[in-house]
This record gives structure tokens, C-alpha cells and sequence, in this order.
């Protein structure tokens, strides 16, 4: 009994780690050039890697975006999260979007993201 009591314990601290209270500083900012935006990466660790996986590159990220007052609008975690080598962000303000990866934005005006 008491080793299920650890088994449960030690799981719920794993989950735990990977909540958006418990990540962290960023692992970069991105301005819009207007400076009404901000995105910020976050890279999550994998929980088990396999030898030649566990580069910083191969890690998923989440992108969040805030705006000028520091507001936020909307992030990635309701879509596929794209490896940090696949980032690219690319602000395109006439249509209000944020590219963060190959065919993925995020809406500034609603904070929807897709994929």
C-alpha cells in the first residue's frame, strides 16, 4: 500500500512539473515591431529520451502572447507543439496573426491558435 501511496505521490509531482505555474523564465521574448506584442517560448523537457533525443532542438515548445499592457491573449497548448529547431516567429499585423512555426499562428484578436 505504501508503495502505491509513493507511486501516485512521485506521478502527481511529474505532472506538476510540467505546469505553466512551475516553467519557468522563457527561453526567449519575441517583440512585434510594433511593440503591442510579445511572445514568449517556453521549451518543455522531455519526461524519458532515448539516446540522441535529448538535445535542446528536439524539445516541444509553447509560445504565449501578451499584449503591450502585459495582458494575455492567447498560446500554443491547444495544438501540436512544434520542436524548438522548428520555431520561426513571424509577426504579420495586417491580418493579426503570429506564425510560430511552419502552419501554425496564433490569432492576436481572438487567441486561438492552429495548426
Amino acid at each position: 500500500m505504501r508503495k502505491l501511496v509513493w507511486l501516485v505521490l512521485a506521478s502527481g509531482i511529474m505532472l506538476l512539473a510540467n505546469c505553466k505555474f512551475l516553467r519557468g523564465q522563457p527561453h526567449a521574448v519575441y517583440h512585434s515591431p510594433d511593440n503591442q506584442y510579445t511572445a514568449r517560448v517556453y521549451t518543455e523537457s522531455p519526461m524519458i529520451a532515448a539516446p540522441g533525443q535529448g538535445g535542446m532542438s528536439s524539445r516541444s515548445v509553447i509560445v504565449e502572447v501578451y499584449d503591450s499592457e502585459g495582458d494575455f491573449i492567447g498560446d500554443s497548448t491547444d495544438c501540436n507543439a512544434p520542436l524548438l529547431g522548428d520555431l520561426r516567429i513571424e509577426w504579420d499585423l495586417e491580418n493579426h496573426r503570429l506564425w510560430y512555426a511552419v502552419a501554425r499562428i496564433i490569432d492576436l484578436k481572438t487567441g486561438k491558435c492552429s495548426d
